[in-house]
């Protein structure tokens, strides 16, 4: 799967997790089999993607993690790790941080763009390092968020395979 392919299927997860809900007005609602009531000043537990209809509906708001935050975080991070060293990124971070962008004005809008292109040039730069060398182990596995391992895992199939046709194909013994 490429990591286009990769980040559609992500995001179809990302909207069937669970996230809270602060409910602003009394509803009870029915979704898709999914039944879900609450009283103004509660929190409740709904899928994502049903958070999303009824935020729209003017029913409360879904309780995001703060982005923008978590980006700054993993830009200093990765300013002061290591060549080798990856910081981690929840595996959803870029998904989650792109819906975020698409409701900032211009000008917030750049500026979280120029610290994302930032942190994708650090990070990749790792990845592309770490893809032609090795294989992908549990650790660093962890750390990916999951364009970041698909795009891993393309380095290291092309790489594999250009070792391959370098080293072996062709010589004639």
């Amino acid at each position: 799967m490429d990591v286009g392919q990769t980040v559609q299927v992500r995001a179809i997860g990302c909207g069937l997790e669970e996230s809270e809900f602060e409910v602003v007005r009394d509803f009870e609602v029915g979704v898709a089999g999914i039944h879900i009531a609450g009283r103004a000043g509660e929190t409740v537990k709904v899928p994502y993607w049903v958070g999303q209809v009824m935020q729209a509906e003017g029913l409360g708001s879904l309780r995001m993690p703060d982005m923008i935050t978590m980006l700054k975080q993993a830009l200093s991070k990765e300013r002061t790790s290591g060549p080798k060293e990856f910081p981690a990124l929840d595996p959803l971070f870029y998904i989650r941080l792109k819906e975020i962008m698409g409701q900032l004005g211009e000008r917030d809008y750049n500026k979280v763009h120029d610290m994302l292109v930032e942190l994708f040039r650090r990070r990749s730069a790792k990845l592309v390092s770490k893809a032609s060398s090795m294989k992908l182990n549990a650790e660093i596995k962890s750390k990916l968020a999951v364009e970041e391992l698909a795009f891993y895992n393309m380095i290291n199939a092309t790489c594999t395979d250009f070792e391959k046709k370098i080293t072996s194909e062709g010589i004639e013994r």
